[in-house]
């Protein structure tokens, strides 16, 4: 198989797996108002999830990386306290400016371009950039 052909081939992938879902949804959700209060738990529920992961990768990088320098031997806390946000920014930076450009800025331009000009799609990668950079 070329590599060419994986794109298509995942997106029939893809395709398939949106028909079958939306197909069990008819069969398992009959009325469009039931259908609608469905979507709205489950992308409440996968709301929730992604704000308590951010809460948790914060607190987890922040005890790598901040509670590890404060308790640093010696005077070199103080070092390490002004190293780790100044790296932190500096690869923050570098992510934004060559890896996912379209990551930058508060998300809400890029929202309402989405919604207005793209269907509504966010591609997945500025919207996990987003996610990384934040908690960095």
């Amino acid at each position: 198989m070329k590599l060419t052909e994986l794109p298509r081939k995942w997106s029939q992938r893809w395709r398939n797996l949106n028909f079958a879902l939306l197909r069990l949804s008819l069969r398992v959700v009959p009325s469009e108002s039931h259908r609608v209060f469905a979507v709205a738990l489950v992308s409440g529920a996968l709301c929730g999830l992604a704000a308590v992961s951010f809460h948790l990768g914060i607190i987890w990088a922040e005890g790598k990386l901040i509670d590890r320098a404060f308790t640093a031997a010696g005077r070199t806390w103080i070092w390490w306290t002004i190293l780790i946000p100044t790296a932190g920014s500096l690869l923050c930076g570098a992510i934004l400016q060559y890896v996912i450009p379209g990551a930058r800025g508060s998300g809400i331009p890029q929202v309402k371009v989405a919604y207005a000009v793209r269907g509504g799609r966010v591609p997945c990668t500025e919207a996990l950039g987003k996610f990384v950079v934040g908690i960095l």
